[in-house]
């Protein structure tokens, strides 16, 4: 048995993902087994009857494997493994393996799995996380302030595969004004610029899954309202009068986007279609919400741009039955 056709390593979960193998043997029952290298289980099988060739095609079942779950890796470089799949295709003994990506779109700039732009605003206490791709040496971290600049070098040991990189800006010294975040390969490079701001009072902090594969974070600098929606289901009782069975309510934020160029905002856009948002909250860390589907105007002739979302937390019922 021989494979005929891979995907290449590094290709995108969200493109078709397919094997197809073969020989001259008489035909046979053929298992194909899908297992997951990171956790060593098998996530798929699948039987062909009395052929000696076949062709499967496995995204659905790969994109199953990723897991996002912000802020849990350390400051610094960590392996990405929930964020990547490392598939393992195995056909009679043969087997062959790859590593593939959560990127929807193809990333613009090499190294960084992200379509957001490199020059990026970042107040005091926030923080930031990249997806990178293999072969990531290190990172130079680069602190302004008027009369200096300070270096710090962090190296990666997770050369081998794909890597997070977190940092915050919590600790910085209280006159640095900005930082510049470059990352090197043996090949390869790119730097990202954030200019340092000071908190805005009311704003809020979103996290997204891009369509880079990064986790994304941007500061609304305006919550134009937040209300809270409630929920009631009554029954009529057969005497008389009702009886409440359940309730419900969840927050409602309507927020609005500094006027941005239009590459900011198409990357902005991207929260409206993302898999997984959250709320950041120096004290709850990152809340699950839901985004309000709507049409996203990028662009607007002769105009200054800006985008509103609405974002939900999930239902929180309450039963006086139970």
């Amino acid at each position: 048995m021989i494979f005929t056709q891979t995907p290449p390593n590094g290709a995108s979960l969200y493109r078709p993902l397919v094997y197809a193998f073969g020989d001259e043997a008489a035909p046979r029952d053929l298992e194909i087994e899908v297992i997951d290298l990171d956790t060593r289980q098998k996530i798929a099988t699948k039987r062909l009857f009395n052929t000696s060739s076949g062709r499967i095609e496995i995204a659905p079942v790969a994109r199953r494997t990723l897991s996002w779950q912000p802020g849990q890796t350390p400051l610094g470089f960590s392996a990405a493994t929930d964020r990547v799949a490392h598939i393992q295709v195995r056909v009679e003994g043969v087997s062959i393996a790859r590593r593939f990506l959560p990127f929807v779109e193809e990333p613009p700039q090499p190294l960084l799995f992200s379509t957001r732009p490199l020059k990026r605003l970042i107040a005091r206490g926030e923080g930031e996380e990249l997806l990178l791709d293999r072969d990531v040496l290190y990172a130079e971290l680069e602190r302004f302030t008027p009369t200096e600049r300070i270096t710090e070098t962090i190296y990666s040991d997770v050369t081998d595969q794909p890597a997070l990189f977190r940092f915050t800006t919590a600790e910085l010294e209280p006159e640095v004004e900005r930082l510049e975040l470059r990352l090197y390969s043996t090949t390869r490079e790119v730097a990202l610029h954030y200019t340092l701001t000071n908190p805005i009072p009311g704003s809020l902090r979103v996290a997204w899954v891009g369509r880079g594969g990064s986790i994304e974070h941007y500061t609304f600098p305006i919550v134009e309202h937040c209300s809270e929606l409630q929920e009631r289901d009554v029954v009529a009782l057969a005497e008389s009068g009702s009886e409440l069975l359940r309730s419900g309510y969840r927050r409602k934020w309507q927020l609005l986007s500094a006027y941005e160029t239009p590459e900011q905002l198409r990357a902005l856009a991207e929260l409206g279609t993302s898999p997984c948002i959250w709320i950041v909250d120096d004290q709850k860390g990152y809340t699950p919400v839901e985004v309000v589907a709507d049409e996203r105007q990028i662009l607007h002739h002769g105009l200054l741009t800006a985008l509103n979302f609405t974002l939900l937390e999930p239902l929180s019922e309450i039963n006086p039955w139970s």
